[in-house]
C-alpha cells in the first residue's frame, strides 16, 4: 500500500477523518503521499477482529469538504464492525468446511473399522473398513442400534454396558467379539 491514506489508516487502527488541509499536512511531512485526484475529505475505517486489522471502508469527496462529520464516523465505526464481524464468520465458516472435510477424509480412509453413533446408540455414518470388516453398507446400518446390530445374543449385555460408559464419557478399552452380518464372529479391539 506504500504511504498511502489507506496504509495510514490501517497502520494507525483508528478511525480517520481528514480534510484537505490535514490530508496536505501529511503528505507535506511525508507520511503520506500523494496518490490520484485529491480529496476535499477523506474517512477511512479499519475492520478490526480480534485485534487484526483485515481491510478497511473508505469514503471520499473530491467536492465537498463538509460530505463526513464524526457522527458519520460513528455510524461507520458501527458498520464496519458488522462488516468485520460477517467476514470472521465467514472465515471461520470456510475454516470449519476444510476442517470437517479433512476429519472427513480421515474417518473414510482409516485402515481401522469406524462408526458413528448417538446416544442411544443408532447408527449415524459409517466408514468403508466398517463396512469390509463387518459386511453392512451404510444403508443397512443408519439408525439402527449398533449393539443390536453386532453384539451376538451372549454379548448384548455386555454392548449396552461399553455404551453407558462411553455416553457417560468413560474411554473404553477392551477385546471382545462381535457379528457379521453373514453370522459369523469377529474379533475386535
Amino acid at each position: 500500500l506504500g504511504r498511502t491514506l489507506t496504509a495510514y489508516t490501517l497502520n494507525s487502527r483508528k478511525p480517520q477523518l481528514l480534510r484537505e488541509e490535514q490530508i496536505k499536512e501529511l503528505e507535506e511531512s511525508g507520511t503520506v503521499d500523494a496518490v490520484g485526484s485529491p480529496s476535499k475529505v477523506w474517512m477511512g475505517i479499519p475492520l478490526i477482529v480480534i485485534d487484526e486489522v483485515i481491510g478497511m471502508v473508505g469514503l471520499q469527496s473530491y467536492e465537498n469538504p463538509n460530505q463526513y462529520t464524526e457522527g458519520d464516523v460513528q455510524i461507520m465505526e458501527f458498520v464496519s464492525g458488522q462488516i468485520a464481524a460477517a467476514i470472521q464468520r465467514k472465515q471461520a465458516e470456510e475454516q470449519a468446511k476444510k476442517q470437517s472435510a479433512y476429519i472427513e477424509q480421515l474417518f473414510e480412509s482409516s485402515p481401522i473399522a469406524i462408526v458413528l453413533a448417538d446416544n442411544d446408540s443408532n447408527i449415524i455414518s459409517v466408514n468403508s473398513e466398517f463396512t469390509r470388516v463387518f459386511g453392512y453398507t451404510y444403508e443397512e446400518a443408519k439408525s439402527v442400534s449398533l449393539d443390536h446390530l453386532l453384539a451376538p445374543s451372549n454379548k448384548v449385555s455386555e454392548a449396552t454396558q461399553i455404551t453407558e460408559q462411553v455416553r457417560n464419557g468413560e474411554r473404553q478399552t477392551f477385546e471382545t467379539v462381535r457379528r457379521h452380518k453373514d453370522g459369523s464372529l469377529v474379533d475386535v479391539s
